[in-house]
């Protein structure tokens, strides 16, 4: 059974109860509380405590219509449900079968016999499907949705009966899950609703991702998990000046620094390139520009006077001589969330403390669009404008919505100009995978990398494999690497060390966002399309595992 870290599997489902959410909010790509942008969060995810807020439930009207097959354009069937039920230890369950999900299938089914207690304490009763012509290696993608009832959903291994993964989802009324096929395990789906007494109509949804869908292109292979790869720092450094790969070099090993060893970080340094004059936008939850590790590292609005209550360069901003706060209207570009700051310090610390950053003399400009009563998809599209305009050079993004939300056009008008301004767009692709099922990246990860503006990162550990709560690629080839994103040592405003660790693709985001300070710093000259070309073409897959 695959649960959240930290969590057990009643935790995972009580915990959430109650508490809304907001349609156009967003969520932070390390941070598990949803009510930071009002909807999913997917940026640091604390090794310790996570937890999980999620959308209420509300009380809907049940549906009794009879099971109805749908046939696919592919004509491949969901077959209805046998005339008998089979009787088991913990209830029945009626069977069906979804012939060669090889392609995308869809059924609708009905649930008529409602358990009197919840899912998680009975697991009584049930609908229950056959997978067949599965292959070995494919990935596969489980959608429950229902207006009836509150949908949960269980992977069955039919060999052994063992639930190989469950979920409940949380955020609406769907379930969903990812998982990938091994040879000879026949799988089951288990449908059911997680509360007690309740029937109605559902609809289920199957996906199949195959490796051989991603064709080679210019000899390099690109993976569901990972995409074109580990992203290496020295590789895209020297392609980027049109040299030979520096020699390799590392720093003394320490727990706090596997992440610029891996990405291969101090044979760039040795070169002299280091993000000076770099400008990296971080926006986010905002930044402690006062911690010692940032001191010389910020950037400041050379044409605005600090604290005379005036907009002296005209921008629309008063006093923003470190940044602003789109969250509160304001300059002050303090972090309330303790997310962007470890951000900052990932990609720019000064070296003059426990830690350096990726590109220790970049420039990090603040840009706050999550406050204490969280953001909005406006406010993200207004930190990104702002940042374009000033002159960033790089923008990280390490928040986000949960895959397929809608997407405000002001936000996609906005990552669309800092691509034109030329500013690299780098982007957390979501920490869902686990929890939610999700199998593709979230949003606004996702439509960078169907549009090709920026970079979108996934997370792996420190033995280079995928972080199982990593969003993969999606059915389709895209700028898509990943960075180390567990166990992270950084920067921290609230804690009284001054430090920190995180996990999550927020930090996987920032190691890529520091690893373009230094090849700009090497190469003032790229553009954002040669940059999203140089980190996909030098990542690469040897010995990286699967989640």
């Amino acid at each position: 059974m695959l649960v959240k870290p930290g969590f057990n599997r009643s935790n995972q489902k009580h915990s959430h109860r109650g508490q809304s959410s907001q349609s156009n909010g967003l969520g932070l790509a390390g941070n598990r509380e949803r009510s930071l942008l009002q909807t999913l969060s997917f940026g640091h995810r604390p090794a310790s405590t996570q937890s999980a807020s999620t959308q209420s439930r509300s009380t809907r009207t049940q549906s009794h219509r009879p099971f109805e097959p749908k046939t696919t354009s592919s004509g491949i069937q969901f077959m209805g449900p046998k005339s008998q039920s089979v009787h088991s230890s913990t209830g029945f369950a009626y069977v069906k079968e979804l012939n060669a999900p090889t392609l995308n299938q869809y059924a609708v089914g009905e649930l008529n016999a409602a358990d009197t207690v919840s899912t998680p304490e009975g697991d009584r009763r049930w609908d229950e499907y056959t997978l067949t012509g599965l292959q070995k290696g494919q990935q596969v993608h489980v959608q429950l949705n229902s207006d009836a009832f509150d949908p949960y959903l269980q992977l069955v291994n039919g060999n052994t009966g063992e639930i190989v993964a469950s979920n409940d989802d949380g955020v609406n009324h769907n379930s969903r899950l990812t998982f990938k096929v091994k040879e000879g395990v026949t799988y089951k789906l288990h449908i059911t609703s997680y509360s007690g007494d309740a029937t109605g109509q559902y609809e289920v949804k199957t996906e199949t991702f195959s490796p051989r869908n991603f064709s080679p292109r210019n000899m390099k292979d690109f993976n569901f998990d990972y995409g074109y790869g580990l992203v290496n720092a020295a590789a895209a450094v020297a392609e980027a000046t049109g040299k030979t790969r520096f020699k390799k070099k590392t720093s003394k090993w320490s727990s706090r620094k596997w992440g610029q060893n891996t990405l291969n970080a101090p044979q760039v340094w040795t070169k002299g390139f280091t993000g000076r004059k770099v400008t990296v936008a971080v926006v986010d939850t905002g930044v402690k520009i006062n911690h010692p590790e940032l001191r010389g590292n910020l950037w400041q609005n050379p044409n605005e006077i600090p604290n005379n209550g005036k907009d002296d360069d005209g921008n629309g901003f008063v006093d923003d001589v470190k940044g602003w706060n789109f969250a509160d209207n304001n300059a002050d570009v303090s972090d309330s969330r303790d997310h962007g700051t470890h951000v900052a310090g990932i990609i720019a610390a000064n070296k003059r403390g426990k830690m350096r950053g990726i590109a220790y003399n970049a420039n990090i400009m603040p840009i706050k669009v999550v406050g204490e009563s969280g953001g909005s998809q406006e406010q993200v599209a207004q930190g990104i404008r702002y940042a374009a305009e000033n002159g960033a050079d790089v923008i990280n993004i390490s928040l986000g919505a949960s895959p397929g939300s809608a997407m405000d056009i002001r936000l996609k008008r906005a990552i669309r100009f800092a691509y034109r301004k030329g500013s690299m767009v780098v982007v957390a692709s979501g920490n869902e995978r686990q929890l939610l099922g999700a199998s593709q990246p979230g949003e606004p990860a996702g439509y960078v990398a169907q549009q090709s503006l920026g970079v979108v990162v996934g997370a792996i550990d420190s033995t280079n494999t995928v972080a199982p709560f990593s969003n993969p690629t999606g059915n389709r080839r895209s700028p898509f690497v990943v960075a180390p994103g567990t166990n992270i040592f950084s920067l921290s405003s609230q804690d009284p060390s001054g430090y920190k660790w995180q996990q999550g693709t927020s930090m996987a985001a920032a190691h890529v966002s520091g690893v373009a300070a230094l090849m700009l710093s090497a190469n003032p000259d790229l553009t954002p399309r040669e940059m999203i070309k140089i980190i996909s073409n030098t990542a690469g897959h040897n010995g990286i595992n699967e989640a």
